[in-house]
């Protein structure tokens, strides 16, 4: 070949090889631009498509995208997902209910107001309630750091001497309380002088392996609230629990909201104390099996499975009320519970539908277990039944990234530390679907 043809091809040859290597370094680093923007430009539009509905879409969307760098591993330790594991443990299968709807937004943008009762050590301020400047969600500073860390069921290991706790084996034992005898406050204070100031109690001898918040939905029930710290104190500590009783009563006049009662209970509890489980507890239902334990495990737990108004049994297959058991990662996953359930009715079933949907079954006690009798006196509903609660209940799922922990918003009104319970006093308005 003629020297002038062969450095013609040389020449092309080369040009071809450097055309070759450009196209691959500009794929490289297109690629790298891509992967790194791309989430961002997905959250700025998702962003924009919620802001002006529901404020809060935007941190579930930031704790949604916290979860997905995470291996399932690693989820599952967070928020105690357990959608990979047996889904008939204890002999329930967890629920997949379909739901359409819209987003519901709670603005609320009054002064705080907090009053404190004679004797009570001042409340400090606290970002979970909206007042005198930019909104700022109550489960932000969940979302943080390695914050979700301080609220796994750890391993309880025995410190020096202590080992640790392990409730007693007492068989089968079946209590038999007294449910129309009104005790008085002196009888109570007697019976539990060992119960520390706010209904706070912790085994001496042991390490416990839980803290354990009871969070109670309140209002106008002076009478069965005695009568059930009469019981549920000498059954907590018979499981050797690190234990708080709340009572969170509702002042407004308004229809009672017993699910945002319970969200407030979850967040005003982390406030004192790093809460690993949590069960919400109607005042009227008392435990009557000794063996029922006041443990989380990884699923959330229906604790009611047999009541003595329906004949020890349920009123249909998948109620889910009374009282119910979760993990802090359980409520953080489901984002707590629905604000929007005004009146008698809903709100558990709206529970039921977002353990479905963030793939968490739930169980009932084994082994018989799970029995409550209900308290008689005083006892009457709490508000009429909410005329809303079908149509709400279709647009579970839609409502879930939006309506709960991210948008509950809320006054309150009064702290007390009672020697046997902590009671505060919230105000909450309605705020109307759009």
């Amino acid at each position: 070949m003629p020297t002038a043809a062969r450095q013609s091809a040389w020449s092309t040859s080369r040009y071809l090889w450097a055309l070759l290597v450009a196209l691959v370094v500009a794929t490289v680093v297109g690629y790298g631009i891509f992967t790194a923007w791309w989430p961002r430009m997905n959250a700025t539009a998702a962003s924009k498509k919620w802001t002006s509905a529901a404020p809060g879409e935007q941190e579930f969307q930031r704790f949604q995208r916290f979860l997905a760098g995470k291996s399932k591993a690693q989820e599952a330790d967070i928020t105690g997902n357990v959608a990979h594991g047996n889904p008939n443990v204890g002999g329930v299968q967890g629920n997949q209910i379909p739901g359409k709807g819209k987003g519901v937004a709670f603005p609320l943008n009054d002064p705080i107001q907090v009053k404190q009762n004679a004797g009570a050590a001042a409340a400090p301020k606290r970002n979970t309630i909206v007042g005198g400047g930019p909104p700022v969600s109550p489960i932000e500073s969940l979302f943080s750091g390695n914050a979700f860390k301080h609220y796994e069921i750890p391993r309880a290991v025995p410190v020096g001497r202590k080992p640790v706790c392990q409730a007693p084996d007492r068989g089968s034992v079946s209590l038999d309380p007294d449910l129309e005898t009104v005790p008085t406050e002196k009888e109570l204070l007697s019976k539990y002088k060992d119960v520390g100031t706010g209904g706070r109690w912790h085994p001496e001898a042991c390490v416990p392996d839980q803290k354990v918040a009871i969070i109670i939905p309140f209002r106008a029930r002076e009478i069965q609230l005695k009568i059930f710290l009469r019981y549920i104190h000498r059954f907590l500590q018979d499981q050797l629990l690190h234990y708080t009783i709340y009572i969170i009563d509702q002042e407004s006049g308004s229809a009672f909201n017993r699910a945002m009662l319970l969200n407030i209970g979850f967040m005003e509890a982390l406030h004192d104390d790093k809460f690993t489980c949590f069960v919400f507890h109607d005042v009227d239902h008392i435990p009557v099996d000794g063996l029922l334990s006041y443990r989380c495990t990884s699923m959330p737990m229906h604790m009611a499975a047999m009541i003595d108004k329906w004949e020890w049994g349920i009123p249909y297959g998948s109620f889910v009320g009374g009282v119910t058991m979760q993990s802090t990662q359980h409520m953080i996953k489901m984002n707590g519970f629905s604000n929007n359930f005004w009146g008698w009715g809903g709100e558990d079933d709206d529970m039921l539908q977002r353990w479905a949907y963030t793939g968490m079954h739930y169980v009932r006690p084994s082994g018989g277990h799970g029995r409550y009798a209900t308290i008689k006196a005083n006892h009457s509903r709490s508000s009429a039944p909410n005329p809303e609660r079908m149509e709400l209940l279709k647009q579970s799922r839609a409502r879930m990234p939006y309506d709960g922990l991210n948008t509950l918003h809320y006054r309150v009104m009064q702290r007390e530390n009672h020697p046997l319970y902590t009671r505060i006093r919230v105000f909450i308005k309605r705020i109307g679907l759009r």
